[in-house]
């Protein structure tokens, strides 16, 4: 599950910088389904995860004015990418809680983090998940851009353990094939020099940071998102990291922000923002406003008080984002195919 009810705090401290946690929690999208997702759901306790495309599922109603969801520096509309559900036992007003991650391609900065969240006993909700009676609530949504017409829904599960060799996953993949560990399953640490510069299909990438987060994410290609609260980010390149210097404390309350979900780049694929790229011939601007996306990955770093909102339908609080640029270059990433298998 997201977030951290029924989860303790994933442990931070690390060893070195080489080694990341292993709490990760991966989400990956299925089908686009006309079926009820997320908050249309009386029981609570099946909101895992999340929605890619399409349009958001507001917690609570939807914000009645659009300044929330336009572009915090240009002003103009943003357009809807993805949400989780990320519910936390404390604070108590955080026990409904979702991320909503909107992308502006007007300016600079593309992307904008909202947080709301809600507690326990409130007025959309069941206080019990059980007693649909109490849920007042009939979903309404708000039209806003979109990357895509089809909603997605995002399941998660744990981020394996077993490693594989990074050549061999990725040759699996691009022949359609299921991965799977080989013989000798090993650390991504210890994945040769060779197999990596045989994934790459070209002169090794002089970034040992691109390196392993090519091995990382050879154990589940086709992963669209990577959570894992106060956890570290997983750099696509050295070049547009955050660094040492950490994110902005929360502008709301003063708390530090800390690391709390990343987007990968997959998700350009299973959006087919990525096709329609390939297909454009000339730098046109879409009514949707998808002509521009393109990214490495988007690490969103969140208040780590969760800090209470002041209440009202317009209510959220802003969060921060790091958008890394994507790799030039680099076939390994086009040739993990990104198929789940099952």
């Amino acid at each position: 599950r997201v977030g951290q009810r029924e989860k303790m705090d994933s442990d931070d401290s690390g060893d070195d910088e080489g080694e990341l946690p292993s709490a990760v929690q991966l989400g990956f999208v299925e089908a686009p389904t006309a079926s009820p997702l997320l908050f249309d759901r009386p029981a609570w306790r099946e909101w895992d995860g999340g929605v890619a495309g399409g349009q958001p599922v507001w917690l609570g109603r939807p914000p009645s004015g659009d300044a929330v969801l336009n572009c915090d520096v240009c002003g103009r509309a943003c357009a809807f990418v993805l949400q989780v559900y990320a519910p936390l036992d404390e604070p108590t007003s955080a026990f409904h809680r979702a991320l909503y991650v909107l992308w502006c391609r007007w300016c600079e900065t593309r992307v904008k983090v909202l947080r709301r969240q809600l507690p326990r006993r409130n007025e959309y909700y069941a206080y019990e998940e059980a007693d649909d009676r109490e849920r007042r609530r009939v979903h309404v949504e708000k039209a806003m851009a979109t990357l895509c017409e089809d909603r997605f829904e995002i399941v998660v599960e744990p981020e394996p353990d077993e490693n594989v060799e990074m050549s061999t996953a990725v040759r699996r993949h691009a022949d359609g094939a299921p991965t799977t560990a080989g013989n000798d399953a090993r650390d991504d640490e210890s994945v040769t020099q060779e197999a990596l510069n045989d994934a790459a299909g070209a002169a090794p990438p002089p970034d040992e940071t691109t390196l392993r987060f090519l091995a990382r994410v050879a154990r589940e290609p086709a992963q669209i998102l990577r959570y894992e609260r106060r956890g570290r980010p997983l750099w696509i390149a050295r070049r547009g990291a955050l660094g040492n210097v950490g994110p902005p404390p929360c502008s709301r309350c003063g708390a530090p922000r800390s690391f709390e979900f990343q987007i990968m780049p997959q998700l350009l694929h299973f959006l087919g923002v990525d096709r329609k790229r390939q297909r454009s011939t000339t730098a046109t601007t879409s009514t949707n406003g998808n002509s521009d996306l393109n990214f490495g990955t988007i690490a969103v770093f969140t208040c780590d008080s969760s800090c209470d909102l002041d209440g009202g339908d317009d209510d959220c609080a802003t969060e921060f984002a790091v958008v890394q640029p994507p790799l030039d270059n680099h076939p390994q990433l086009e040739s993990l195919a990104f198929r789940r298998p099952r």
